[in-house]
This record gives C-alpha cells, structure tokens and sequence, in this order.
C-alpha cells in the first residue's frame, strides 16, 4: 500500500467528553474494514516526508513557566501508558490530514520527537505531551502485528518530579502552540485555565500579576490575557456566537460581567437583536433580570437598534469598503428590488461585484 493512499485515511473515532470543546482522545480497537484498508509492508516505503510539511506536537519550552526539565529519556511498553484525564487534556484530535501526515511521518522516518510521560506511584504512566502519537502507534500495530510498536520512546518525569498543577500546565504548553491556533475557543480555555493554575500555585499574599505571569509565558500581552479570561465567563451559547463571529468583542466584554442566570435571561427573551451602545452601557449596571426587563423596555430605542449579534457577518475584504445603508422599515421591500434593478443595470460593474452585491440583499 502506497503512502497516498495512507494519506486518505481517517483517524480513529474518539468520544466527545466536552462538547463545543472538541473530540477527546480515546484508543480504539481499528474495524476490520480499516485493518484491511491498511496493510502496510516494510518495502514500501517511500521518500521522506519534508520536515518542514510537519512538526510533530511536542511540549514546547516557554521561558517562565517554571517547569522541571526532563532528565530522563526511555522506551516505555505502551501497556503501561494512559491517556490524560479529560479535564486535564481538553484539546481534540487533530484533523484527518494533520493525523495521516503525522501516521506517514512515523512509518518512513520513525518517531522524531518522543512523547511526554508522568510515572504514577502505580507503576504506570500518564501521557502528557503525545496522545495522537500514542494512538498511531496503537494503530499501526492493530493493523501490522508488527512488535516493534508495543513500546515508544518516551521522555518520563517521576512521580516526585511534577505536582498534579505542573501536570496540567505542561499539557497545556505541549499542545497551545499548534492546537490552539484552531479556535478563538480554544484559546480562551487554554489561557483562562493557565491563568487559574498559575493563580493556584501561587504563594499567598504574593501579589503575583497573574495577566502578567501568563502573558510572559505565551509571550502574548496583558490585556489578551485580560479579556479572554473574562470572556471565559459568556455561557456556552453566547460564546459560541463570540467564537464564529456573531457577537461584537464590545458586546462580549459586557455581557460577561453578567451572571450566567442574567446572560440566560437576555437569550431566552431574545433581547441580544435590541443590542445597541446605549443599552450595553446599561447592562454593565444590571443585577436583576428585571434590570434588564427595564432596559429593553423603551421602545424608542428599538427603532435604531443595532443587532450587534449579525452586525460582523458582512466580511470586509482586503481591497473592499462596507457601504451600509438606513431606510424606514415600511419602504425596505421597495428600496431593496430598487436597489437590485439598479445594480443590475449598471454596466460599469464587473459581474463579480454584481452578484457579491446582490448575494447581500
């Protein structure tokens, strides 16, 4: 079988353990369709994949984070190997593309970058930099029968090395610079629960800048670190609309301050379309939801309401200017077949910004 046809496949199912988060790691066993699919022989191997097409994940070394350097580099027997908790390790599989370049990397050059280990007082081992290495390894040798993958080269730290907040913290720094690029999601767990650790192993009455400390690490500024940790707080719906571009970062950075019974309130009664400056202005003093009943109360005000949560779903382009308009609601059906029959009599715009144009009515 070629390395082609290895690049079409599809990495093993995982189990959604946190929703919007992602796919969290689990070993499965492969089907026998995809055993079948995968038969690979020595023989056929072919050229080396650049280097540079891929950088296996690897714990990265951030200046500040006060981690342990590990000492210790051995192959450990995989049966002895166990995948992070799922609140510890919240990063999915990466995609199918990204998994079959680093399958193919593994089978022509071998694995490049050991992965990261914590031994248990039990004896075994907690991976903490490595999962999808792992699992390919666990792949290749349901599909192979080939020994040689039972054990994996490893870097370990011992028990005593690491507290179980190193441990996460490592996790965290092991995968943010590369997954975490993904989502805006992503981002604001990895750096909200950074931030946590970091307040958490902090000596008390310190005075430790935490926004700093964390800001150091990723070498991101403070204020980034600021707003995603309170953005953290937006209940799950109104993230997601944060996330994908249905929520204004002003909006955002209010509606945050809220407590999740009062963001829920604003949802269920469908105020976030009423969203204007002078009603976000207010919501940052609002404690009850009839504070907030109140404030979309005036009817006045919703006439020239801006919908904050669509407003971004026109796309600027580069070399384009937003060109927005306001009419009265009784003549909008008159002014938008007006507006189409002019665009489409206009002969001096190309075809492109005519049906662009149109596509926004």
């Amino acid at each position: 079988m070629s390395l082609k046809t290895l690049s079409q496949l599809t990495s093993t199912t995982s189990t959604n353990a946190t929703g919007a988060i992602g796919e969290i790691f689990r070993r499965q066993a492969v089907e026998p369709e995809r055993q079948d699919e995968l038969k690979i022989t020595g023989s056929e191997k072919t050229s080396v994949v650049a280097k540079t097409l891929l950088k296996e994940s690897e714990e990265t070394r951030f200046s500040g984070s006060g981690l342990p350097e590990i000492s210790q580099e051995t192959v450990v027997d995989r049966a002895l190997i166990d995948p992070a908790p799922d609140e510890w390790n919240f990063f999915g599989k990466p995609d199918a593309e990204s998994y079959n370049l680093l399958l193919n990397s593994i089978i022509v050059e071998g694995l490049m970058n050991p992965i990261t280990l914590w031994k248990r007082p039990d004896g075994r081992y907690m991976i903490l930099s490595g999962h999808t290495r792992e699992s390919v390894f666990d792949e290749l040798y349901q599909v192979t029968g080939d020994e040689k993958w039972l054990r994996i080269p490893a870097k370990c730290y011992e028990p005593d090395d690491l507290t179980e907040n190193d441990a996460r913290r490592i996790i965290i720094l092991a995968n943010i610079a590369q997954r975490a690029k993904e989502t805006p999601r992503l981002r604001i767990r990895c750096y909200g629960e950074y931030a946590r650790l970091t307040k958490e192993r902090a000596a008390y009455g310190s005075g430790i800048d935490i926004n700093e400390e964390v800001a150091k690490v990723f070498g991101i500024h403070r204020s980034t670190v600021f707003f995603y940790r309170r953005v953290n707080n937006l209940i799950d719906p109104l993230l997601d609309r944060f996330c994908d571009g249905r929520l204004t970062r002003a909006a955002a950075t209010v509606l945050c301050g809220l407590s999740a019974p009062l963001q829920k309130h604003l949802l269920n009664q469908n105020y976030l379309g009423l969203l204007n400056r002078s009603r976000l202005q207010a919501l940052k003093s609002a404690k009850t939801a009839e504070d907030i009943d109140g404030i979309f109360a005036d009817k006045a005000q919703t006439e020239g309401a801006l919908d904050v949560m669509t407003k971004l779903t026109v796309r600027q382009k580069p070399d384009h200017e937003l060109f927005l308009l306001s009419v009265p609601k009784s003549d909008i059906i008159k002014c938008r077949e007006a507006i189409k029959k002019t665009i489409g009599e206009l002969e001096s715009l190309s075809k492109e910004t005519k049906k662009f144009l149109l596509s926004q009515l």
